[in-house]
């Protein structure tokens, strides 16, 4: 149980921390005129060479929030599938006590 608490807050704070960083670099985006890379929200993010203004390197609180977000789906993807194999488990150790189980007719 402490577990699924601990990857519920990682997955919740790197939902967070992607999320304001992704609207930062939006909004951030849009008052940029010339920018480095195939996109403007990219090139915020990962800091490319600007011509009008400076980068705001969001980068770092980015892949972090990544991470968090991977950490924490992982470690409930792992609780989940612990209590799947556990209810599993008790399904065929049933099925095979009324199998052993002798019938009466």
């Amino acid at each position: 149980m402490k577990n699924l608490i601990r990857g519920i807050v990682l997955f919740g704070a790197g939902t967070i921390l992607m999320s304001a960083t992704l609207l930062a670099a939006t909004i951030y985006a849009t008052s940029t005129e010339s920018w480095s890379g195939n996109s403007k929200v990219g090139s915020v993010l990962f800091g490319g060479s600007y011509v009008d203004s400076e980068p705001l390197l969001l980068g770092f609180p980015f892949v972090v929030g990544v991470l968090l977000f991977v950490f924490g789906a992982t470690i409930i993807f792992m609780q989940w599938y612990k209590e799947w194999l556990k209810e599993a488990d008790v399904k065929l150790e049933l099925e095979k006590l009324k199998a052993a189980a002798p019938h009466k007719s």
